[in-house]
């Protein structure tokens, strides 16, 4: 067996005495609702002290934006501004591109209509269409 502590020290060991719960009655030991009320106290300064802080920064950031409108309000409104003759000037050209549609739209119609008129057979003098076949081939605009 190993000890720890040679055998000539063992019978100079001191048993401690047993420790007791302090009365709080005795002077020098503190209750334990003081202590509980530091702990609150301390917490509520902690509490108030991040409060401050954040109140602070937000009026701190106020103070900020402010500044920022005040020195580049008049650039925010250019672009406002800008932005509303954009704005304008395409819903003139998308108007003029639908004008424009609805003009060619029209004149496909017309050319559709009249190109049935140009495939048509022509009719030879007095009703006869046989030899207008020939014709057709024989006439110099075909």
């Amino acid at each position: 067996m190993a000890f720890t502590r040679p055998i000539v020290h063992l019978v100079d060991i001191a048993i401690p005495p047993v420790t007791r719960v302090p009365d709080p009655a005795e002077p020098g030991t503190r209750p334990t609702r003081v202590s509980w009320l530091y702990v609150v106290a301390v917490a509520g300064l902690l509490v108030f002290l991040v409060a401050a802080t954040v109140q602070r920064s937000v009026a701190a950031d106020r103070v900020r934006r402010a500044e920022v409108e005040a020195r580049e309000g008049h650039l925010y409104r250019q672009l406002s501004n800008r932005d509303a003759i954009l704005e304008s000037q395409r819903r003139i050209y998308l108007e003029r591109i639908r004008r424009l549609e609805a003009e060619l739209r029209g004149k496909d119609q017309a050319m559709s209509v009249s190109r049935p008129r140009a495939a048509q057979p022509m009719q030879g003098p007095a009703g006869f269409t046989e030899g207008c076949r020939d014709m057709a081939v024989i006439s110099p605009r075909g």
